[in-house]
């Protein structure tokens, strides 16, 4: 009879250690998953920010050439601009 115990429990351990096995397996997977979604925002927010960095510069860049021809004290006129 107690062998019968032993191997009951014997099983049932096994069984739990499958079980955790799978669950363990799962949240690495799901960590993976997560650290990739993660690289691809980082990736995507360089680029952004790299955009953002060349328009800035195209934008400073015409703030320099265009120079104000004539300001008006009309103010449904806007202002002519002349360019470089």
């Amino acid at each position: 009879m107690g062998l019968c115990v032993l191997q009951k429990d014997t099983t049932s351990l096994t069984t739990e250690n499958s079980e955790l096995k799978l669950r363990l397996q799962s949240m690495e997977q799901q960590a993976h998953l997560r650290d990739g979604i993660h690289s691809q925002h980082l990736l995507h927010f360089q680029s952004v920010t790299n955009c953002m960095d060349s328009l800035l510069l195209v934008s400073k860049t015409l703030q320099g050439c265009l120079k104000p021809k004539a300001l008006t004290l009309n103010p449904r006129k806007t202002r002519e601009v002349e360019q470089c």
